[in-house]
């Protein structure tokens, strides 16, 4: 029981918080878990022709003043990877 007779607040503050310990150290991780910040995704070779092919398309777009030459780029970009 977390409250009993007792009205000092003190004491309740007391209870109170030892819950919360409690609770911390039965949910809370005791060690960090470490994930690779700098991992890239692997992907096959194909993937990274087509990703490559995007972004020569993208650097072709943003040089290009027309914009119907940067919409054509994003229809077909688009279409690659989707």
């Amino acid at each position: 029981m977390l409250i009993r007779e007792s009205t000092n607040p003190n004491d309740l503050w007391d209870r109170f918080t030892s819950v919360l310990k409690q609770g911390a150290d039965l949910f809370v991780p005791k060690i960090l878990a470490k994930t690779p910040f700098n991992k890239k995704k692997q992907h096959p070779k194909s993937i990274h022709k087509l990703m490559n092919k995007k972004r020569r398309f993208w650097k072709i777009s943003r040089q290009s003043k027309h914009k119907g030459d940067q919409d054509q780029c994003q229809k077909y970009c688009y279409g690659i990877l989707n």
